[in-house]
C-alpha cells in the first residue's frame, strides 16, 4: 500500500516542479576555473535545466539540456605563455600595480565577452535566472537586469575585500 502512496504523491508533486532557463557565464580563461563551472553546469542539465554556458572554452560531446557557446579570441589577448611571462615579471613588483593590472585584464575579458557577436545574439533570449563566475566583472551584473532575471554569483575561490559588499560581509570581517 505504500508503494501506491509514494507513486501518488510523485504523480501529484511532479506538476509543481519545473525547470528554468539558465544562462551561466564563465569569462576566466583558465582550465581550473572551467572546469569547476562546467561540473556545476552538467549537474544543472542532469537536473533537467536548460542551461546556456557561455564560455572560452569548446566541449566536443554534447550534453543534453545544455547549448555551450565558445567565446572564440580569448586567446588573442590572453594565454597560459604570456600569463606565465607576467606573472613571473609582477612577482618583484608593486602590489598595488599588480592589483591595477588584475583589474585591467579582467575589464578587457568582460568587454570582450560583452562584445561578442553570440553573446549579442544571446540578448534577444529570455532566461530565468543567470549564473556569473564573479571574478572582477560587475559590468556583467547587467545581463541579469537585461533579462529581468535574479543573478547568483558564482567564484571558486573567496571573494576580495572590495567585492564582499555584495554578500553583505561585515567591513571589517
Amino acid at each position: 500500500m505504500l508503494p501506491h502512496y509514494i507513486l501518488l504523491f510523485s504523480v501529484i508533486f511532479s506538476g509543481f516542479s519545473s525547470c528554468s532557463k539558465i544562462l551561466f557565464l564563465s569569462q576566466i580563461p583558465t582550465r581550473s576555473h572551467y572546469i569547476l563551472a562546467s561540473k556545476l553546469v552538467k549537474e544543472m542539465a542532469k537536473k533537467g535545466h536548460d542551461v546556456t554556458f557561455i564560455t572560452p572554452y569548446s566541449n566536443t560531446t554534447q550534453v543534453k539540456n545544455i547549448n555551450q557557446i565558445h567565446v572564440e579570441g580569448f586567446e588573442s589577448f590572453y594565454s597560459p605563455e604570456t600569463a606565465r611571462v607576467s606573472i613571473s615579471k609582477k612577482e618583484d613588483g608593486n602590489p598595488i600595480k599588480k592589483a591595477i593590472d588584475i583589474t585591467h585584464i579582467h575589464y578587457l575579458f568582460t568587454e570582450f565577452l560583452i562584445s561578442h557577436d553570440k553573446t549579442q545574439n544571446l540578448l534577444k533570449s529570455h532566461f530565468d535566472v543567470v549564473i556569473l563566475y564573479y571574478y572582477f566583472n560587475d559590468a556583467l551584473l547587467a545581463l541579469a537586469h537585461h533579462f529581468k532575471a535574479p543573478v547568483v554569483l558564482f567564484a571558486s575561490m573567496p571573494l576580495y575585500v572590495s567585492e564582499s559588499f555584495l554578500l553583505s560581509h561585515p567591513a571589517p570581517s
